[in-house]
């Protein structure tokens, strides 16, 4: 009778695709079990890729420590049942050879590596110095959200479209611009005036870089709290030469 882990690592996207400064990644770590008796309390360990930031509240399941390392305890592993574990990580600059490399270790005696899932970074095509939503009022009184980025420097941006949504999840977002705002071509303060977010919630805004070949980056999200007076939340990307 006994026990032996078999481990593997998957991503989305995936083994070395190419990812920019506000993209996402997300990790899977599977574990089976191809002995005949159960493994108790097997635990999996995975640091978080150097240049990436940890998304809180990503761990499917909840971690039981981290997030730097994660860390999770299995209760029992049953024997030919596959078990994962996921969570997601925000690119904000690669360091040292322009790769993210990511491997999760799995079980205490022994402890078992998965495979190793590597990223090639790609700096996009502006330098977002800042993001920024305030509350405020327009010239007849009434409610308006003013949204202002600030890019250092452009290379092939057509323009830009603002995203918002009642929650901090990406996924329920929708445009808040009808068309693409457009760049200059040498970058500036670019701003976007939002007169439909209601007053009685918190709103939170991403702005989409639209390239020349139809490419997209993302970076945010800034918020606002709910109501006046003024509250102001600023993104403040990580900026890497």
């Amino acid at each position: 009778m006994y026990w032996l882990l078999i481990t593997s690592k998957s991503a989305v996207p995936g083994d070395h695709a190419t990812v920019a400064n506000g993209d996402l990644i997300t990790y899977t770590i599977w574990v089976t079990n191809v002995g005949n008796i159960p493994a108790p309390n097997v635990p999996i360990s995975d640091s978080i890729p150097a240049g990436t930031i940890y998304v809180v509240g990503s761990a499917v399941p909840p971690q039981n420590s981290g997030p730097d390392p994660l860390v999770w305890i299995l209760p029992s592993v049953l024997p030919g049942v596959p078990y994962s574990v996921s969570f997601t990580v925000l690119v904000a600059g690669a360091i040292g050879q322009g790769a993210f490399v990511n491997v999760a270790y799995v079980g205490g005696s022994p402890v078992t590596s998965t495979n190793e899932v590597v990223h090639v970074f790609a700096p996009t095509a502006i330098q977002l110095a800042s993001l920024q939503a305030r509350r405020g009022l327009d010239q007849d009184g009434y409610p308006i959200v003013t949204v202002t980025w600030v890019v250092l420097g452009e290379t092939n941006t057509l323009g830009y479209r603002v995203y918002r949504s009642g929650t901090p999840d990406r996924g329920s977002a929708t445009a808040a611009t009808d068309g693409i705002v457009a760049a200059t071509g040498v970058g500036g303060t670019y701003t976007f005036v939002d007169s439909v977010a209601a007053l009685g919630q918190t709103w939170y805004y991403w702005v989409q870089e639209v390239e020349v070949n139809g490419n997209t980056h993302e970076y945010g999200p800034a918020a606002v709290a709910a109501g006046l007076p003024e509250m102001i939340r600023t993104f403040l990307p990580n900026l890497f030469k």
